[in-house]
């Protein structure tokens, strides 16, 4: 892949990808395991489908469309979605769901937490890996250290995609 980075960097860059998408398999597992329970079904045990490139590089272009399909009357003008960097390092996704057609699935909670995220018990400093997803007050917040907004923007993917039933 001829891109101007030299073999070290780039070899670095593949071990950054494999390791996210290694993640990635296991966000993409809890989707799996929760169409099924909403079916009815026991999920089995065992290997799951594996998160793919393909896959990782679509989480921007989904959000593109679901921006997108959210766009009517005043919701852009009000609302919206931002995505934000954090100064301890690291991201941060807010998606106000109020007016779209995920508002009201879920009450207050959190989605996803690894690591230890930034909090005044730590003095605001995370650790190397940390993610924080959950739903507070309306909106979807998604924060982790500065190589997680891949994996942010894939945890609100698959909980629009399993909270939305027009996505499935």
């Amino acid at each position: 892949m001829p891109n101007g980075f030299g073999p070290e960097l780039e070899a670095h860059f593949e071990q950054l990808i494999e390791r996210e998408m290694l993640r990635l398999s296991q966000l993409w597992g809890v989707e799996q395991d929760a169409r099924i329970r909403a079916a009815g079904g026991t999920p089995p045990p065992g290997k799951k489908r594996q998160w793919t490139r393909e896959d990782a590089l679509s989480d921007l272009e989904w959000l593109e469309q679901w921006y997108e399909s959210q766009c009517r009357e005043e919701w852009a003008h009000h609302q919206g979605v931002s995505i934000q960097s954090l100064d301890n390092p690291g991201w941060l996704l807010e998606v106000d769901l109020r007016g779209t057609n995920l508002e009201g699935r879920m009450a207050d909670a959190v989605i996803q937490r690894t690591g230890e995220p930034p909090s005044e018990s730590n003095g605001n400093q995370g650790g190397d890996d940390w993610m924080d997803c959950s739903i507070k007050e309306g909106r979807f917040i998604g924060a982790g250290d500065p190589r997680k907004l891949r994996a942010i923007l894939n945890c609100f993917r698959v909980w629009a995609r399993i909270h939305d039933n027009r996505s499935n």
